[in-house]
């Protein structure tokens, strides 16, 4: 496997997993509807980001920066998520 792909490619899907992960896991006990809309968005965006990592390394598509961006601003949601205090949900 080439550092190219492990860099584009693996890691990101890697920190994907753990975003969907931590963000149901997050939402599954809180029981809030601002933390079940966080979460709804982060899979949406992780979900697109995974997507488009597919076709980057099936077809070999020029490599994107678009969704390393949607991981990152994932990942701020996530921290968002888990910094809610329990009564502002």
């Amino acid at each position: 496997m080439k550092t190219e792909t492990i860099i584009w490619i693996l890691v990101p899907a890697i920190v994907s997993v753990f975003l969907l992960f931590k963000t149901t896991s997050i939402s599954i006990r809180r029981k809030r509807f601002l933390s079940w809309l966080l979460t709804i968005i982060i899979w949406i965006a992780v979900l697109s980001s995974a997507i488009m990592l597919g076709n980057m390394y099936f077809y070999g598509a020029w490599p994107s920066f678009l969704p390393h961006i949607l991981i990152g601003v994932s990942l701020l949601l996530l921290l968002l998520q888990s910094g809610l205090k329990e009564n502002l949900d």
